[in-house]
């Protein structure tokens, strides 16, 4: 290899480096390690002492195939505890190369020749970039990465300033790698911010205010500007809902007490019934509310109905409940249902003996309270595989601000959940519990006040509360379940809207947009967003943000980081 070529691949590997390092989480990097072959250019150590290690190539020729698979195999050699092996191509490779490498994760192990057969264990591991050999697009990149850099630490330098960073950067790095020493990110960070802050003083400017956001969340971020992904808690151990799993568990066991005489006979064989031929269908129970009158049915739980109240108990309250729970006796079951007037619960009689009765009435509270238990958990589920930011507003001037709006803009290929996104319980009696904010939507979908933020509170009025059941003692029974059920969920969204206090705009060609309104803001306070934003993403993005008052002669603007 010519001199020129070396001190290219000496560049080129260093530009990689910085660029790596400006856009991955790391602990500690160290370029150019003393390893046993030499084949590693770079490490970077994670939290928990994991190696990630990369090979930095570039060539004026193609990159193949087998050339590729040759500088993998020399980084498994190297050191094939590595939690990822990285080769970083800097030149031209063919478009069936690359896409080769790209789906490299769902290779057969039939694919490779003997020689590489080793990598197969590892192929999830691995990770080929390609760029193209055009410095002055990569050096792009890292500047683009220094604007945030210095964003995020509340620096604005001008672009002329930020190549001059860009030179000094590939100085610094170019002395790493002869000195093979291993750097710490926070000792690399804070020599970064010194040495931008004593050779480019004269060109920072501070940042254009003191309004600006940052991630706070109770016990779990204080005021950063960068943030990991969070999802909310299980509900699990709040105090309504480990007291509702206590008593149906009492209310299971108390069941079970009542001695019950059980008959073998085949009460679902006997046609002479004009619903005996219904009775054969699943969740018997259930449907007796639903016929005209009758008198005298067995009460029968059918094998449906009993696997998915098991399913459930499981489930809910981590208990196998006894077949036994599920038999009644000689328990009889009448409806006098007649007229016009809608069939209901109330209108049931039964006739046994007193223990057959009680078990009956104990069972059917159990059931009603479990389904709404099942269905308040699952739904609950489907909440906690959001992800959600928690922003406040901090005002560090020593004047008072008022009239403050605030945009959020985040990348097209973020999911942000929208109230009508938001998934919903099915059960009608859940639906009414979220009828109004007095419920754990209010509780986790905000921050509350404490010591260091204020809560933010709506303009907006909140939805009336309906009376369903009023309403429905008045109307056609015929669809009444049906529009129950679309009212509630009306209602239910318009709680939503409520707390998310924000509006979402789609029409921007490069972000969506999220706008809120904050009426005021003390000197030296904060206060949180109106609710907390959720989404979906698997991969790290940038929250670039604005904000605007009445007291403000220009916007300001700011970067948030969410990985």
């Amino acid at each position: 290899m010519s001199g020129q070529e070396s001190i290219r691949g000496y560049i080129i590997q260093t530009v990689i480096a910085i660029l790596e390092s400006l856009q991955n989480d790391w602990e500690s990097i160290c370029i150019e390690p003393d390893t046993k072959n030499n084949k590693v250019d770079i490490i970077w150590t994670d939290a928990n002492s994991n190696e990630k290690i990369y090979q930095v190539k570039s060539s004026i020729n193609d990159f193949g195939k087998t050339e590729i698979l040759n500088y993998l195999l020399d980084l498994y050699n190297e050191n094939s505890s590595a939690i990822s092996f990285n080769v970083v191509l800097v030149g031209n490779s063919t478009s069936t190369t690359k896409r080769y490498f790209k789906d490299f994760g769902d290779i057969g192990v039939d694919d490779l020749e003997r020689k590489f057969k080793g990598l197969f264990s590892i192929r999830d591991k691995i990770k080929v970039d390609f760029y193209n050999l055009d410095i002055l697009t990569i050096k792009g990149a890292i500047i683009s990465l220094i604007d945030r850099f210095l964003s995020l630490n509340k620096i604005n330098v001008d672009y002329f300033t930020k190549e001059l960073i860009y030179g000094g950067l590939v100085s610094q790095f170019m002395f790493f790698s002869t000195s093979g020493k291993k750097v710490s990110r926070s000792h690399f960070e804070n020599e970064l911010l010194g040495w931008i802050k004593h050779n480019y003083s004269k060109h920072i400017s501070k940042s254009n205010s003191e309004l600006l956001l940052s991630f706070y969340l109770t016990g779990f971020s204080e005021f950063k500007e960068s943030i990991s992904f969070i999802n909310l808690p299980s509900i699990e151990d709040l105090d309504y809902i480990t007291k509702e799993k206590n008593e149906l568990i009492k209310l299971y066991h108390k069941a079970l007490e009542y001695e019950i005489k059980i008959e073998l006979k085949e009460e679902l064989e006997d046609l002479s019934s004009p619903f005996g031929e219904l009775l054969k269908l699943p969740a018997i129970s259930g449907l007796h509310k639903s016929f005209p009158p009758y008198k005298n049915e067995p009460v029968i739980i059918s094998d449906y109905e009993i696997d998915d109240t098991k399913k459930k108990a499981k489930y809910s309250l981590n208990i196998e409940l006894s077949d036994d729970f599920f038999k009644f006796g000689d328990l009889k079951e009448s409806n006098c249902s007649s007229g016009f007037m809608p069939w209901s619960s109330g209108n049931i009689t039964l006739s046994g003996t007193e223990n057959e009765r009680n078990k009956k009435e104990l069972f059917d509270d159990f059931d009603y309270r479990l389904k709404n238990l099942y269905d308040l958990l699952k739904f609950w589920s489907k909440v906690q595989k959001f992800n959600f930011l928690p922003i406040v507003l901090r005002n560090e001037s020593k004047s008072f601000e008022k009239g403050l709006k605030i945009k959020l803009f985040f990348p097209k290929d973020i999911k942000i959940i929208s109230p009508r996104d938001f998934p919903s319980p099915k059960r009608l009696d859940v639906l009414k519990d979220f009828n109004d904010t007095d419920n754990i939507l209010a509780q986790w979908f905000k921050h509350h006040k404490d010591s260091m933020v204020n809560e933010s509170y709506s303009n907006k009025m909140m939805p009336l509360y309906h009376d369903f059941e009023s309403y429905y003692s008045i109307s056609s029974f015929t669809s009444g379940t049906k529009e129950k059920r679309s009212m509630r969920k009306n209602q239910y969204y318009k709680v939503l809207e409520y707390l998310f206090d924000f509006e979402i705009y789609y029409d921007n060609p490069d972000s969506i947009i999220i706008e809120c309104e904050i009426d005021e803001l003390s000197a030296n306070e904060a206060i949180s967003l109106p609710s907390y934003i959720f989404y979906k993403s698997d991969n790290d993005f940038d929250i670039e943000y604005e904000i605007n008052s009445k007291n403000l002669s220009k916007k300001i603007n700011g970067l948030l980081n969410v990985k």
